[in-house]
């Protein structure tokens, strides 16, 4: 039989272990963030000067890691406030899991068309993880 005690302990530990992983989640989502912004500064200002090397698909394929990472940088965020307040069931917002699954996905259908099929196949799988756990955190 569980005492009282033990089961604060438990929130406890739940609710760190929550809050750390929000930390890394916010942290690698503004490092992707500033990378990610760098790269479709780039690819922007050579599309909008008619350069052949870089077609609208490139800008395309930047707007979807900015989408990515935002709605990562938010899960993260999220994930801290659930921990700081206990929370035990839907962590993270459904639509920030959502739309960093999304945009994983469809940069995958991207990689699968430039025959990067590794690339491909991970993305895809790391999106359709996204969506699975933001059904998890529902139940949780």
């Amino acid at each position: 039989m569980n005492t009282t005690t033990e089961l604060e302990l438990a929130s406890e530990g739940r609710s760190k272990l929550t809050m750390l992983g929000g930390i890394i989640t916010a942290v690698i989502a503004a490092a992707g963030l500033i990378g990610s912004g760098a790269i479709l500064i780039t690819t922007l200002t050579h599309v909008l000067d008619n350069s052949p090397l870089y077609a609208t698909k490139h800008l395309v394929v930047a707007v979807m890691w900015i989408v990515f990472f935002v709605a990562l940088l938010v899960a993260g965020i999220q994930l801290v406030k659930s921990g700081l307040s206990r929370r035990l069931y839907n962590l993270v917002p459904g639509i920030s899991l959502y739309l960093a699954g999304l945009a994983l996905m469809v940069n995958g259908f991207y990689f699968f068309i430039h025959q990067q099929f590794l690339f491909a196949a991970v993305a895809i799988i790391l999106g359709l993880m996204l969506v699975l756990a933001e059904w998890g955190t529902e139940t949780i």
